[in-house]
């Protein structure tokens, strides 16, 4: 009954390894899509900028 216990226990603590993991995993994954996202907007900003200095300049021709 002790060694069917301590299986289960040991089972357990498994799989709440395993969940810890992949909680791990995740966390990494959405701070790595977070940072391209960032760099995304920057360039999309510095893009706009690019596009407006030209639109001003179109004008002042």
């Amino acid at each position: 009954m002790i060694a069917k216990q301590s299986n289960g226990f040991h089972r357990l603590q498994l799989q709440l390894k395993s969940a810890k993991d992949k909680g791990s995993f995740a966390e990494r994954n959405n701070q790595r899509f977070q940072t391209e996202v960032t760099s995304a907007k920057k360039k999309l900003l510095c893009y706009d900028a690019k596009v407006n200095k030209l639109k001003s300049d179109k004008i002042v021709l």
